[in-house]
């Protein structure tokens, strides 16, 4: 996906296994920015410098990743193109199934919008007709200042949930949730 830790990891590996072949998974993906909020540091070169590297949660993008990892591994094993096809046809129908599923779910709420505790839902919230307001700031707990703006834009866009993520602080996501009284969910995206 072009984190940064990829390519320190990547350079280790790749001593050890020169023959190691990496696939961009970001290839043909109109990659979106990233909040003004959210910035620790997603980035990778100055080509997708900002960019919102969370594609694997829109099925239709995840479709498009599914297609560049089926041609890349028939390249490398064509004796095997057969499997790979299959793979996937097969993924791509539960994609299909879930875009519908997801689509019928959420188009009661269409133009809502998510509070979450870090932004990784751009693509979802894009691909579903959604917001997101995230309360992260600059990869970090927002300040006493910058949760008063969030509560009042969150009673503005009438937030109705908190999610907050597995692995993160939540503290200022929890911090809000109390604030207005709202039910937290723990995503881990």
């Amino acid at each position: 996906l072009g984190e940064p830790i990829e390519y320190k990891i990547l350079e280790t590996i790749k001593e050890n296994n020169p023959s190691l072949k990496t696939v961009d998974l970001t290839q043909g993906i109109p990659l979106i920015s990233e909040p003004e909020s959210h910035s620790h540091s997603h980035t990778t070169s100055s080509a997708v410098e900002e960019k919102d590297l969370h594609i694997w949660l829109s099925p239709h993008l995840a479709k498009i990743q599914a297609h560049t990892m089926a041609q890349a591994l028939t390249s490398y094993y064509p004796e095997k193109a057969s499997i790979f096809k299959e793979g996937l046809s097969h993924l791509l129908e539960q994609l299909d199934s879930l875009e519908v599923f997801l689509k019928e779910l959420l188009s009661p709420f269409k133009e809502e919008a998510l509070l979450v505790s870090h932004p990784a839902f751009g693509y979802f919230c894009q691909e579903f007709n959604l917001k997101q307001l995230s309360i992260e700031t600059e990869g970090k707990d927002p300040l006493p200042k910058e949760i008063e703006h969030i509560l009042e834009e969150a009673r503005h866009l009438k937030i109705r949930k908190v999610f907050t993520q597995a692995h993160y602080n939540n503290k200022g996501a929890l911090i809000v949730a109390k604030e207005l009284k709202l039910p937290v969910y723990e995503v881990d995206p």
